[in-house]
């Protein structure tokens, strides 16, 4: 009984890492355990055989599937299947190993075999609606290189139907056929285009394929995210740095001709109107439902530095936009303002940072060539006293967090028509994470 026990025990921390880091994945998908240890060391006596002839564990690099063993069950049987990533020396060295269970033993139904230095990443997508699971390996080539396999899966046999260089993958149901679709984006290369290209499956197993081009100075993807457009439509949203240090948005989304569109693009090539220097990417700023892109806009300021407000836009898959939005983000302290419409045009921007454990931002009323007049403060305040110092001198808080607390202050009897009182400053202020700009 206590040899049972810890090989349960042993099996529990074995399979962890695996369980742990899996997502996505719907409450009747949920990865089941071997039912007993003895299949798990059977599993294990596989595995070994196989490093025996001189291979290595080599998990994919990226994605959310990182593990040399991973568990899914891939034709829907209820059944787990294994799924083992190595590397040998020779020929098309990658190998991935499909594992099935078979009267409480586990047999090989399948070897998934590509040529590079890695698997870059895996995606289990169902791409048809017949409950079994597409694969898509990225695999890293030499460099920055990056080739991509479909792989049509049928009783557990897969069968290469589509391929594609790429930059950066993802998938969601961009065609309106209620099943995911892939999508490879890819930067400029030697002999070709950057674009996106579009991978679906049809009932019958024909695979389609869609191609749009996305903004030819594109030279790095910042992030890429899919969501909802303002008409309802999925698209991928794909932020990008140019040469020039400019950031871009591409948008692709299906037309109503069936046609992948890269929705701002313009004639000249690049994606019209959605230019902005700093770093920010697409969100739901809103909350409504629809990714938001971002566009900068320089504000006034008594200092060297430049200062900009963000106006964020819904886009519908015919390209036309809509204002939705204005907000001023203050990186380096991790907060943001949604600004009231009437401010627009009409304030300006500065930093005064002259009292150790206090960060304030200044916001001044802009009128013509007169004098800027300063209306509200905004304070990031650190150190052990933070909680009496936002109360002081007719300060308020607006958030406490860990060790960081947001005040601010509202300027009294200032002749000027912008009017902002306590109430509205908390409903308007929000902490600023950082996936926002990084895109992890």
């Amino acid at each position: 009984m206590l040899k049972r026990v810890l090989a349960w025990l042993l099996l529990l921390a074995s399979l962890v890492a695996v369980l742990s880091s899996c997502s996505g994945t719907a409450a009747d998908d949920l990865y089941k355990l071997p039912r007993s240890s003895e299949e798990y060391n059977r599993l294990q006596a596989r595995i070994d055989d196989i490093l025996r002839l001189g291979a290595e564990l080599a998990p994919p690099l990226s994605g959310a599937n990182r593990q040399s063993l991973q568990v899914k069950d891939l034709d829907g049987d209820g059944l787990i299947e294994a799924i083992a990533f190595f590397k040998f020396s020779g020929d098309n060295p990658l190998k991935i190993y499909i594992f099935k269970q078979e009267n409480g033993d586990y047999a090989v139904a399948d070897i998934i075999e590509g040529s590079g230095d890695a698997v870059e990443r895996v995606i289990y997508v169902d791409m048809d609606g017949d409950h079994s699971s597409e694969i898509v390996v990225g695999w890293q080539m030499a460099g920055t290189l990056r080739h991509m396999t479909l792989y049509k899966s049928h009783a557990l046999k897969h069968t290469k139907v589509a391929e594609s260089d790429y930059t950066s993958l993802t998938y969601c149901d961009v065609t309106g056929d209620m099943f995911e679709d892939v999508a490879a984006i890819r930067l400029r290369g030697t002999d070709s285009d950057a674009a996106c290209e579009l991978f679906s499956i049809e009932n019958d197993g024909e695979v389609v394929h869609y191609t749009a081009n996305m903004s030819a100075d594109v030279e790095s993807i910042a992030r890429v995210i899919t969501g909802k457009l303002s008409d309802g439509a999925t698209g991928i949203f794909v932020d990008g740095k140019r040469r020039d240090g400019q950031y871009i948005t591409d948008v692709f989304a299906m037309t109503e001709e069936g046609l992948l569109k890269n929705v701002p693009l313009s004639a000249t090539g690049e994606a019209a109107n959605t230019e902005r220097t700093p770093v920010i990417n697409s969100i739901d700023i809103t909350g409504n439902g629809r990714i938001e892109v971002p566009i900068a806009v320089a504000l006034p300021s008594r200092s060297e530095t430049e200062y900009y407000a963000i106006e964020w836009y819904d886009y519908d898959s015919d390209g036309t936009r809509e204002r939705v939005l204005t907000t001023y983000h203050n990186y380096s302290d991790g907060w943001y303002l949604v600004l009231p419409e009437s401010w627009r045009g009409r304030i300006a921007v500065r930093r005064e940072d002259t009292v150790a454990g206090e960060r304030v931002i200044v916001f001044s009323y802009v009128s013509g060539s007169a004098p800027q007049e300063d209306f509200m403060r905004i304070f990031t305040l650190t150190g052990e006293n933070r909680e009496e110092r936002g109360t002081i001198a007719g300060r308020f808080v607006l958030l406490s967090e860990g060790d960081t607390l947001y005040a601010a202050e509202l300027s009294q009897n200032l002749q000027i028509p912008l009017q902002i009182t306590e109430t509205a400053v908390r409903e308007r202020f929000s902490r600023l994470y950082a996936d926002w700009v990084t895109g992890n």
